[in-house]
């Protein structure tokens, strides 16, 4: 797959989730999100595997990329300017806990790992 394509499909995976995150009640879809990160780690997985062939670089890239989002989610639970912006379009955000936070980057890794052994 060329970087384009996986892009573009992370790009609809983000729009999904968000659309489902700003509709429906967290705790109900809450399985959605998990698996939005186990097909995100394979889609990072498999734009950082059109940089290298090393599966070592591949999951530590995809383990790179996952703290680099949750550090942004960490941000956006706590500053109060995001805070401000996302009600004023009726956007919902969710409270962060460290289990999932924990639970997020382990989706990304295996979502990696199932991408070098499975699909690369």
């Amino acid at each position: 797959m060329t970087v384009l394509v996986l892009t573009a499909v992370l790009a609809i995976v983000y729009v999904a989730a968000t659309y489902v995150g700003d509709h429906f009640p967290y705790d109900q879809v809450y399985w959605f999100f998990e698996f939005c990160h186990l097909l995100s780690g394979m889609l990072v997985a498999a734009l950082v595997a059109q940089f290298t062939s090393s599966a070592a670089l591949i999951v530590m890239g995809t383990l790179g990329v996952g703290c680099a989002w949750e550090i942004g989610e960490f941000i956006t639970n706590y500053s109060a300017w995001v805070h401000r912006i996302t009600e004023r379009f009726g956007l919902r955000i969710e409270p962060q806990t460290f289990w999932d936070t924990v639970l997020d980057l382990v989706l990304d890794v295996v979502g990696a790992v199932l991408f070098v052994y499975f699909l690369r």
